[in-house]
């Protein structure tokens, strides 16, 4: 089933609720769970996937609309978009409005975000800083907008070379990524430290937090062009596509200035059960 119409787990909360009516309801329940699992890659019980049912429906009640595609587990802590009915070339596959979007104005427009600007601090990259600084400040508020968003947001960043082990971070020496994860950790690490000497609020955010935040929001965003600048955002459920690096792309994405939303077409025909990712080339 398609996540504007229900999937199984609504079915398999009803047989639940059920059980009681005898043993051809339990059979059925078993059937739905087993499909569960075939469709989405998780077990029906797991709360990750009850945070990703939690997340869908509050990104359809809010205006996202993705009617042909879905999200698979493809191992734990590892997603995957793909197509659940045949996509044609132009259609769009994914809008997002701009009420969900996560900019770096809006990271400037909260009350730490206006303490940094008016500190007169030096930022190598003020975009990652703000999108940083609000994705860390929603994470921690229980009534955030984003929050069935955040639920489902990294908690990790172990699978980049910045957080690979020392043993791990070893076998790189001698080739160019060794020195590259070194100033990496290091810039990261001067910014804060040259923000939190300005402004001490900062320090609410450990220097691991903001490191590894920041390095999950340069590999999330996406840049796009408003009138006539170049912006980055962080979309929800648009970056839960996995990335490849292919001239031959099933899809690009762009912004609506007039519709005010955030969008991903299909570049060719994408056949029903394909992966279906992003590439900016």
């Amino acid at each position: 089933m398609m996540w504007d119409k229900g999937r199984f787990a609504d079915a398999i909360g009803l047989l639940e609720q059920n059980l009681h009516l005898g043993e051809n309801v339990n059979n059925t329940l078993q059937i739905f769970k087993a499909k569960y699992k075939e469709q989405t890659g998780g077990e029906y019980e797991d709360e990750e996937m009850r945070r990703i049912e939690r997340f869908a429906k509050w990104a359809k009640t809010s205006g996202v609309q993705f009617n042909k595609i879905g999200l698979k587990q493809i191992v734990p802590g590892n997603r995957g978009i793909y197509a659940m009915k045949p996509v044609f070339p132009e259609e769009r596959i994914l809008t997002v409005p701009e009420k969900l979007i996560i900019t770096e104005d809006k990271g400037r427009d909260t009350e730490l975000g206006k303490l940094v600007a008016a500190s007169g601090v030096r930022l190598k990259f003020p975009h990652i800083f703000y999108l940083t600084l609000l994705i860390m400040e929603e994470l921690n508020k229980k009534d955030s907008i984003w929050r069935p968003y955040m639920d489902v947001y990294p908690k990790t960043a172990s699978n980049f070379p910045v957080f690979y082990t020392k043993e791990e971070k070893s076998l790189l020496i001698g080739t160019s990524l060794y020195p590259a994860i070194t100033r990496e950790t290091v810039g990261n690490i001067e910014e804060y430290n040259s923000v939190v000497a300005k402004v001490p609020e900062l320090k609410k955010f450990s220097v691991d937090d903001f490191i590894k935040y920041t390095t999950l929001t340069v590999s999330r965003q996406f840049a796009v062009d408003i009138g006539s600048k170049k912006r980055r955002m962080i979309v929800p459920l648009a970056d839960m596509f996995n990335y490849i690096q292919d001239k031959s792309r099933q899809t690009y994405w762009s912004y609506s200035d007039e519709e005010g939303i955030f969008f991903i077409k299909a570049k060719r025909n994408i056949p029903s059960g394909e992966d279906v990712r992003i590439s900016n080339m």
